[in-house]
């Protein structure tokens, strides 16, 4: 038989207030707590969520021994998701058709430095690609 989680004179109370059996009182008493459990817990996630400050994380560096297509998917989500128009506008039709990696050597920098510079600031990255293409 399962033990009963009410002490004697609580089943007691609520037999005698109720004219019930202690079967009944149990299940009534059971049933009470699970609401009250219930109630007790609640919380308006909607409004705690308003107030979170959900900072977007950083994207992660391809791996030394990925792919060449992994990497050139991971510079690309580096460089903040650029369209076509705009690595053609900064690169030309020339550059569009090289790797991020090949584009970050010619300009004597890193992929990531590359990338990170392009996001913040495609203009100026186009002139040093301009100024390389001019020599």
């Amino acid at each position: 038989m399962k033990k009963s989680k009410f002490t004697q004179e609580e089943v007691n109370a609520v037999m005698e207030a109720r004219g019930i059996s202690r079967k009944s009182a149990l299940k009534f008493l059971n049933k009470d707590s699970k609401t009250k459990a219930a109630t007790g817990r609640a919380k308006d996630f909607k409004s705690a969520a308003a107030h979170d400050v959900v900072e977007a994380p950083a994207p992660k560096l391809p791996a030394k021994n990925a792919s060449l297509v992994a990497k050139g998917a991971a510079y690309h989500v580096l460089a903040g998701r650029p369209s076509k128009d705009a690595v053609v506008k900064c690169f030309g039709k020339s550059g569009y058709a090289l790797s991020w990696v090949s584009r970050a050597e010619r300009l004597g920098v890193t992929p990531q430095e590359l990338c990170e510079a392009f996001a913040a600031n495609p203009s100026k990255v186009a002139d040093k690609w301009a100024a390389l293409e001019a020599k």
